[in-house]
């Protein structure tokens, strides 16, 4: 039966992955985003608005089908960037801030690839690699008859769709799975390295790495220095790049994507009153239940908790590397919902997964100890 369950995997997991990598580069789905990207890409080297806009719009129109391109120019457009040059440099700092992702593009662009299908290129490769760094710690730390979850929920949480976007999502991904990866393995210096730049990838992820160094912090005893240094730098890069670009900051993020998008926010920001905030806070709540990632992702987290409750008198696994990367994965979502109350699996598909991951983990822990105790030996306390 194991052997079943090693060859099932294998399969599936060279099905999602091929699957991600196929679509992302056949089927990339070039929303308005693109044009931010590329903009954001050749405003590294420009600082003409004119000279900004004309050539994203060139670039665009050179890689993609007539029919999209009419799409783009004559669709709805609430920022005002196809028609003015001015508009569309101001709406560049919100895409700026990805500043890891946008020197992908430009340094993709300077070895001959096209700006726009570096923007989906990446993200396709991202999400096929996280599909293969999940393959090997699904071997590492998985029993055989649990790994067939983890490509199943890559599925259901929507890493397919990531890989044909234009966006900074799939490489986010990909850093998130490695960083879990390197937590659980409990390779503490890389960590105190690495997390503090996740937020050059998406300012976001400052969350999860603070949250991620607050876990290493209270579990270490020799390195506490380090990893409160880590936890200075996290914010201050996050910081710094908001305002290396002048990102205007939360409240125009949560007016322009829960509100309604506006031409010009930064030198017209919008205001964010307490009862505005809280209004989009209960809309968020009320979206929930329509949200596919969420749901599968409360879904299986529930039915492993009460699997787990069987083996709950063999094994304390409460201080184990897995619980405490779920009760991470938990705090991420949590806050990052209460900051920006929607739900889009772009946004969770890394904690999504490594959350189920690590209560896979720790059934697995559970197992094995529970397996490797005499019958007649007593519990523990």
């Amino acid at each position: 039966m194991k052997k079943i369950f090693r060859i099932l995997d294998i399969a599936l997991f060279a099905y999602v992955a091929s699957l991600a990598l196929i679509l992302g580069f056949v089927s990339p789905s070039l929303n308005w985003d693109v044009i931010g990207y590329v903009g954001a890409a050749k405003a590294l080297g420009e600082s003409d608005p004119t000279a900004v806009h004309q050539f994203t719009f060139a670039m665009i129109q050179g890689a993609v089908l007539p029919a999209v391109f009419q799409a783009f120019i004559t669709g709805p457009d609430p920022h005002g960037i196809f028609s003015d040059p001015h508009a569309l440099f101001e709406l560049l700092p919100f895409y700026q801030i990805r500043i890891g992702y946008i020197l992908l593009v430009r340094l993709l662009s300077l070895v001959g690839v096209s700006m726009v299908t570096a923007t989906f290129a990446i993200s396709a490769v991202s999400v096929a690699l996280t599909l293969v760094l999940l393959f090997y710690m699904s071997r590492t730390f998985l029993a055989p008859q649990l790994r067939i979850v983890i490509p199943l929920a890559a599925l259901a949480f929507g890493f397919t769709d990531i890989a044909r976007m234009s966006t900074p999502d799939g490489l986010a991904l990909l850093t998130i799975i490695g960083c879990c990866f390197l937590f659980l393995k409990n390779e503490v210096v890389f960590l105190q390295r690495i997390l503090p730049l996740l937020g050059l990838i998406r300012t976001d992820l400052s969350l999860f790495s603070l949250a991620m160094l607050v876990a290493l912090f209270t579990r270490s005893d020799a390195a506490k220095r380090e990893i409160g240094v880590a936890m200075v730098a996290t914010v201050a890069i996050c910081i710094g790049v908001e305002a290396v670009f002048g990102h205007p900051g939360w409240a125009t993020i949560l007016y322009v994507t829960l509100v309604q998008p506006l031409p010009y926010p930064i030198s017209s920001p919008p205001t964010v009153t307490p009862g505005l905030y809280l209004k989009v806070l209960v809309e968020g709540l009320r979206e929930l239940p329509h949200e596919n990632g969420f749901l599968v992702y409360v879904g299986l987290s529930a039915c492993c908790v009460l699997i787990q409750r069987r083996f709950a008198n063999e094994v304390r696994a409460h201080r184990s590397s897995a619980s405490q990367l779920g009760m991470i994965c938990a705090w991420y979502i949590l806050i990052h919902f209460v900051a920006l109350p929607v739900a889009w699996d772009r946004f969770f598909a890394g904690p999504y997964i490594m959350g189920i991951f690590a209560l896979l983990a720790m059934l697995t822990e559970r197992t094995k100890a529970t397996s490797s105790t005499p019958k007649n030996a007593p519990s523990g306390i």
